[in-house]
């Protein structure tokens, strides 16, 4: 009960397996090797091709710049009770690939879609971008994600290198499939079978006019939205 007697909620922080952590215990654990080469053709042709990404990576730290991926994924659970939908989001190691694809993507979270809100996907994707700035940095983080002490193992490994090899790593993929950047961006009336078809251009997925439409290759006229264009046109007015 609170102060006017009224009942109070207490709503549970819902389980994230923080990047950092999971980099930590994969490098100094499970004792993963990424060639320093590797690396470094990995970075210096991410260069040469313009990649933005890649242009303030030293020269010096190209051996020890480890990139990683995040992914988004949906999927349909069946049990005994009911059906339910996941997002889960994943990290992975881009430059290693064991013999079964399913040994390289680690969880980070899963969340039934019945609970995504607008403030649940924000505050998931703040706890990441919190983590994935210490992998970032490659230090243990001082603080938790907002400002207040540690306590247990988590104050112990505070500041403390993630990696006895002193790697750093770096998120240079940001992947999932339609219907997931569909949740996390909430695109009002975009949609696949919708009239505004695409997040990123003027195409079409329903018009008379032949030259609006997706599918027109022949006379590709669809206007790709600059940065300012897309936040106008395709990002909802309120509860971004």
């Amino acid at each position: 009960m609170d102060t006017n007697g009224r009942p109070t909620v207490v709503v549970e922080p819902w389980p994230i397996l923080d990047i950092h952590n999971t980099m930590s215990f994969l490098f100094k654990e499970a004792k993963i090797k990424i060639p320093g080469p590797k690396l470094r053709e990995y970075w210096q042709r991410s260069k040469a091709y313009g990649e933005p990404w890649a242009a303030d990576v030293p020269d010096e730290e190209m051996s020890f710049t480890v990139p990683i991926g995040i992914y988004g994924d949906s999927a349909r659970v069946d049990t005994n009770f009911n059906t339910d939908h996941i997002m889960a989001l994943f990290v992975n190691l881009i430059l290693w690939r064991p013999v079964s694809v399913r040994w390289s993507r680690f969880l980070v979270c899963a969340i039934p879609e019945s609970r995504l809100t607008n403030e649940t996907i924000n505050g998931i994707l703040r706890r990441v971008t919190w983590s994935a700035n210490h992998a970032f940095y490659a230090r243990f983080p001082t603080t938790d994600p907002l400002g207040q002490p540690l306590r247990g193992n988590a104050a112990r490994m505070a500041g403390k290198p993630l990696t006895d090899q002193g790697y750093k790593f770096q998120v240079t993929e940001l992947r999932g499939d339609w219907s997931f950047h569909k949740k996390i961006w909430t695109w009002p009336k975009v949609m696949w079978n919708a009239e505004s078809i695409c997040h990123l251009c003027t195409a079409k997925g329903i018009s008379n006019d032949w030259d609006e439409l997706f599918w027109n290759l022949e006379h590709n006229n669809h206007q790709e939205f600059s940065l300012t264009q897309y936040l106008a046109h395709r990002m909802p007015t309120r509860r971004v």
